[in-house]
């Protein structure tokens, strides 16, 4: 072979996407509405914001050095990606994504803040009863697409959030798929969820209420919210909170990356910091894990520059953080009653975590890496009921979602184990058949109830519209007590209370 031959060859090579640049990119998606964000604040915390971006892009576009088999310094596998990308757009578009299907309720607030977004750009400033009132929520996964609203007009918000959504999934997807044993363990992924259908019959069969009154009783929900919350299986969470279900699985990648690859406490921490504009709630067992490992290990994290740098490019984003928790007090939050009905609840949760108990019983099929962080994870599942957080105890739903992600791989993992029994494997196939209702109860949702048009109500109306006549305390804070220091509160257009109806056939 010749030199001139050999030279373009090493080349080639040398532009081949390996699976780190996949990281890269979902970072980029996750650290991109931060430097948007950041033009909005004041000079100095504008900076700030900006330099953590750019510090924690770098160090993790950077990476460690690869190890043998590790499956980041595999080459990327173009058509498989695309496969992703593609499920997730349908997975998305049946969730209500632009619309062409039946949206969740909640998506009428969200489409609020899309469209306020969009058309009057940022700050949003509300008036009620003479006192002005600022956007203030977590909106990382609003401002890209609301940049392309501002210039093209709303319907090309929502397209622009159906396309970075299903990019953010699809790679999530891909990732899983990687980590884990192909597309089989990504459909277990996606169709997890706890035993839904017989601890909603307990739950019927508890509070005395009928087949008839199953609608109410869920609120258009299978997975069963009782009391102090339940966590919400796979579909259910990308289609009633892609929010929160985005940047939730994505932690929960990084923390799989962990027990399998070079994913280092670097790479996790400055995401956490990232990922915390989208769901502060579901970055908390990502932090929690994070802590962890340092108290464990304190020695080796004390001497990896890697993970000062990341933890100084985390510092950065507190503007954020604090335009975050501005009068978050405010906010429904407290000690819940979980654990207080007795038997009831023991039953209840025995009946939820089926899942845990079958990967107890075969632990000794998981790496021992990813047994502790699913023993971890599962630990945080049992805590957080105690404490609650937000109208609904958003506490649970959303910040359990990384965990679920995790139990989700390990049942997974189990399963499709060539080495597992055939007694074993069909107790799990029963438990995945089991857990079926639950996504296909909300696709009987989507597919079944119709569609309504993309709205232009802002969040005042929409709120108004689902019978609130207070400020939102989770959306919302009096401008009056925003630092100066942050940010200006003066809107060119304030967006007055009405009572217009947003929706129909809803």
């Amino acid at each position: 072979m010749s030199e001139a031959s050999m030279t373009a060859k090493q080349i080639d090579a040398s532009f081949v996407l390996k699976n780190h640049a996949l990281v890269v990119f979902v970072s980029v998606l996750m650290f991109l509405p931060s430097a948007i964000f950041a033009v909005s604040l004041r000079p100095l915390p504008a900076a700030l914001v900006l330099s953590g971006c750019l510090g924690a892009l770098a160090l993790i576009a950077r990476g460690t050095p690869a190890e043998e088999d590790d499956p980041l310094d595999a080459r990327l596998d173009g058509r498989r990606l695309l496969l992703a990308v593609a499920l997730a757009g349908v997975i998305l578009v049946l969730g209500g994504a632009m619309h062409l299907f039946h949206p969740p309720k909640d998506w009428h607030i969200r489409d609020a803040v899309l469209a306020d977004l969009s058309l009057y750009g940022f700050p949003v400033v509300y008036d009620f009863g003479g006192a002005d009132y600022l956007l203030r929520a977590p909106l990382g996964m609003y401002v890209i697409p609301a940049a392309f609203g501002k210039i093209f007009g709303l319907f090309a918000a929502h397209v622009a959030l159906w396309v970075q959504n299903s990019l953010f999934l699809g790679s999530i997807l891909y990732m899983l798929g990687t980590l884990g044993r192909g597309w089989p363990h990504v459909f277990i992924m996606l169709f997890f969820c706890s035993i839904a259908l017989f601890a909603l019959m307990l739950m019927l069969s508890a509070t005395g209420l009928d087949s008839s009154q199953l609608e109410v009783a869920t609120g258009h929900k299978f997975d069963p919210w009782r009391g102090y919350v339940i966590p919400t299986g796979s579909v259910h969470q990308f289609f009633w909170v892609p929010n929160h279900a985005l940047p939730g699985w994505w932690l929960a990648t990084l923390m799989l990356l962990q027990t399998r690859s070079r994913g280092d406490s670097a790479t996790l921490i400055a995401s956490i910091a990232g990922a915390c504009f989208w769901s502060p709630l579901a970055v908390l067992p990502a932090a929690l894990w994070a802590t962890f490992r340092a108290l464990t290990n304190p020695w080796r994290h004390i001497a990896n520059g890697r993970v000062w740098l990341a933890a100084l490019a985390g510092l950065c984003f507190l503007p954020i953080a604090v335009y975050m928790v501005l009068s978050a007090g405010s906010i429904s939050h407290g000690v819940s009653t979980a654990y207080t009905h007795g038997a009831l609840d023991f039953l209840f949760l025995l009946v939820i975590f089926l899942h845990a108990i079958y990967i107890f019983i075969h632990r000794e099929l998981v790496p021992k890496p990813l047994f502790v962080l699913f023993t971890f994870g599962f630990l945080v599942l049992l805590i957080l009921p105690i404490f609650r957080f937000g109208p609904t105890n958003d506490l649970v739903t959303r910040g359990a979602i990384p965990l679920l992600v995790v139990m989700a791989f390990a049942f997974g993992w189990i399963v499709l184990d060539p080495k597992l029994g055939r007694r074993s494997f069909y107790i799990g196939c029963a438990f995945i058949a089991a857990a079926t209702p639950s996504a296909l109860f909300e696709l009987a949702q989507s597919l079944g109830r119709p569609a309504y048009a993309i709205s232009d109500c802002t969040l005042w109306e929409a709120s108004y519209a689902s019978g609130d006549r207070e400020p939102p305390s989770n959306y919302m804070v009096e401008s009056a007590k925003i630092p100066p220091w942050l940010m200006t509160t003066a809107a060119k257009t304030k967006q007055f209370a009405n009572e217009r109806q947003c929706w129909t056939g809803n």
